[in-house]
């Protein structure tokens, strides 16, 4: 009997698992096709964590017995801005941000199907043929441009760009620096006000 019970937890176990690796239509999910994306929390007052380089996934800023020096910096929580998200603050960087909205916003006004627990419009943004695309409204396998890029795209203006975080939103961000152009999709999943940001990012640059 209990062999027999084993048995069957095995087997639901293989079943649940199975299921977890099919994509929204039930299809088996291709796991050489998943996303590098990373999560990451800022802390306002911490020096060195309140900061990332989005060329190495690291904190951007360094301590070292001398003192807390810049690193590489793209963005930054609350030094620049209480309770912000900053960009570009790099000599000579560039940088531009805009908010698509929330999951279910952008859902509705490109069109394509969410699954529970949201996801798949960030899971498929990503650059084609110099473009900007998004999930498209057929099946998860087809694309549309992402209008919203366009004028990101071609901002020329030399700023720092800063936002309050808003949690379930998603931005796309440019970075330009040294002539190199970065582009980064970012999910807001959590914030405490002046305390730390947590947000899901990627660069869809390359």
């Amino acid at each position: 009997m209990r062999n027999m019970l084993s048995v069957v937890v095995l087997i639901a176990m293989v079943i649940g698992l199975d299921q977890g690796l099919r994509g929204p239509d039930g299809a088996p999910g291709d796991l050489s096709s998943s996303t590098q994306s990373t999560l990451t929390t800022l802390y306002a007052h911490d020096p060195v964590q309140r900061s990332l380089s989005v060329n190495s996934g690291e904190p951007g800023m360094v301590m070292r017995p001398e003192g807390v020096f810049n690193r590489d910096t793209d963005i930054d929580f609350h030094s620049y801005r209480p309770g912000e998200l900053s960009f570009g603050m790099q000599g000579g960087s560039q940088a531009h941000i805009t908010d698509l909205g929330s999951q279910r916003a952008l859902a509705d006004r490109y069109g394509y199907e969410e699954t529970v627990g949201f996801g798949q419009g960030f899971a498929s943004i990503q650059v084609a043929n110099g473009t900007v695309m998004i999930r498209g409204r057929e099946d998860d396998q087809s694309l549309q441009p992402l209008v919203e890029a366009d004028m990101l795209l071609n901002a020329f203006d030399r700023t720092q760009s800063s936002i309050l975080p808003e949690v379930g939103h998603v931005y796309l961000l440019r970075l330009i620096e040294d002539r190199s152009t970065s582009i980064v999709k970012i999910l807001v999943v959590a914030y405490r006000e002046r305390e730390s940001v947590t947000f899901r990012w990627e660069r869809i640059d390359d």
